[in-house]
């Protein structure tokens, strides 16, 4: 096949299949004899008018109007290959799914959890970053992918509501922040980005290890990935002496080895602008091909139509062939 044919596709193909019945309609339909005779043996050897040697050509082109009729339903397109050059970044959200993120802190004693103001204040952040591919990984004992890194931000949305935490008495109810990122840098490090983020965001220390925050730094550092920590909550809980203060050791020291940055939040609006800090990330091209397509069933169509019309005049115009 010439390569220039493999730029042609026919969005709807299905059409052509009413080509045989026409086809079968035109050439061996019977029709009545228009003036009946006992024999024509006697007319064989008149002589040819113009209009009897062009009585064959009615049928051709009726034949050719209704097969680029067909073609043209069948909606020829010519594609054209674009590079489509965007300015985004590929980034994994990694949320703690702990039970301790359960806790009301970030709105008041009586606001929402939270997991909650997480996923409320994630989703407005998905929303502006209209050029990036963003996956979603939650980690409690075990990390768990929840979308892989895409475009398609509004089914990104929905499965983040859908996001719920451990519960209290689950077995796997830990702080594996170690897994968690490396679980995400599993997916980033073949991205041909230049720019690879992860946003990590827990309220609790890591309490797993079988994978370290210093090896799960050290993977995301050779991988070419900076991560941002955000760790979020007022207090950790009440102790025998009152309130504990939360530990965010892991989380300082993964965006230390990873050129990134630790965040604290203690309340929606400080996550909000941790956020729209983060938002401010330097961003980088992605170049991907896509297709132009170019409509062109006028071509057929009007192939059909002056088929069409030819064929009319041979059956009643000026030589109009009788019946």
């Amino acid at each position: 096949m010439p390569e220039s044919w493999k730029s042609w596709v026919l969005a709807d193909p299905w059409f052509l299949l009413l080509l045989l019945p026409a086809l079968v309609w035109v050439f061996w339909r019977r029709r009545p004899a228009a003036l009946g005779a006992p024999a024509l043996r006697a007319f064989r050897r008149l002589p040819q008018t113009l209009r009897m040697r062009l009585l064959p050509w009615q049928k051709v082109l009726l034949g050719l109007s209704l097969l680029f009729f067909c073609l043209a339903l069948a909606r020829p397109q010519k594609l054209e290959r674009r590079p489509l050059e965007t300015r985004g970044v590929d980034l994994m959200l990694c949320l703690d799914l702990s039970s301790s993120m359960q806790a009301r802190d970030l709105e008041g004693p009586r606001g929402r959890s939270r997991i909650e103001v997480v996923k409320d204040v994630a989703a407005k952040f998905i929303q502006r970053r209209e050029n990036d591919r963003i996956g979603l990984a939650g980690f409690a004992l075990f990390p768990e992918l929840l979308s892989p890194p895409t475009v398609d931000h509004q089914s990104l949305i929905r499965i983040l509501e859908h996001v719920q935490t451990k519960g209290d008495r689950d077995p796997d109810n830990k702080t594996g922040i170690g897994g968690g990122l490396a679980f995400c840098v599993d997916f980033l490090k073949e991205s041909k980005a230049r720019s690879k983020v992860v946003v990590l965001l827990s309220d609790g220390l890591e309490n797993v290890n079988y994978i370290t925050p210093k090896e799960a730094a050290d993977l995301a550092h050779d991988a070419g990935i900076r991560v941002y920590t955000i760790g979020a909550g007022a207090v950790g809980g009440q102790g025998l002496f009152g309130a504990v203060e939360l530990d965010f050791k892991a989380l300082k020291l993964i965006a230390r080895e990873t050129q990134g940055r630790f965040f604290r939040a203690t309340d929606k609006k400080g996550l909000e602008t941790i956020f729209d800090t983060i938002d401010k990330l330097e961003t980088s091209e992605l170049k991907e091909e896509f297709f132009l397509r170019h409509e062109r069933f006028d071509i057929p169509l009007g192939l059909a139509m002056l088929a069409f019309l030819l064929a009319f005049l041979l059956r009643f115009g000026a030589l109009g062939v009788t019946p």
